[in-house]
């Protein structure tokens, strides 16, 4: 999940699950742990309580530590809140996703067989917002968005 500043060393993840070194008692030394992307910091084993990625220690003992990181989950997908018919040839759509984001809106009959019928994009605040008309050919089935 990430790797480890020492001072002005900078350690890979795989270097820094090996690391060993000789540090003076006393003297100030930085710890700052890293996370990859896909990953966040999470705590330091050997240092109950401590949640900061960075911290500046005075040793006094030998100490053994290892930063602790844990994996980001993906952001949620987009999400259709509702759906409402306005008249028999309309069909209006609430939805949330990711702000900015362009998603395809799909139609199926049997849930298998998906056919992009629109694109759009959610606002600044992810709130997706459209009305489709509804040809026949999709006025029985389902609807999603897709990335």
């Amino acid at each position: 999940g990430g790797g480890l500043h020492i001072n002005s060393l900078e350690l890979t993840p795989a270097a820094a699950a090996e690391w060993s070194g000789v540090y003076f008692r006393n003297l100030p030394i930085t710890l700052k742990a890293t996370p990859q992307p896909g990953y966040r910091f999470d705590s330091w084993i050997g240092l109950p309580g401590v949640t900061t990625p960075e911290v500046v220690l005075r040793l006094k003992a030998d100490l053994d530590l290892q930063p602790v990181f844990k994996p980001v989950p993906p952001p949620p997908g987009p999400v259709i809140h509702s759906a409402e018919a306005i008249g028999a040839s309309q069909l209006k759509l609430h939805a949330s996703g990711s702000p900015g984001q362009f998603y395809e809106i799909q139609w199926s009959a049997d849930h298998r067989q998906w056919q992009s019928i629109s694109r759009i994009q959610a606002d600044a605040n992810g709130a997706i917002e459209v009305v489709l008309p509804v040809l026949p050919q999709y006025h029985r089935g389902f609807y999603r968005l897709a990335e």
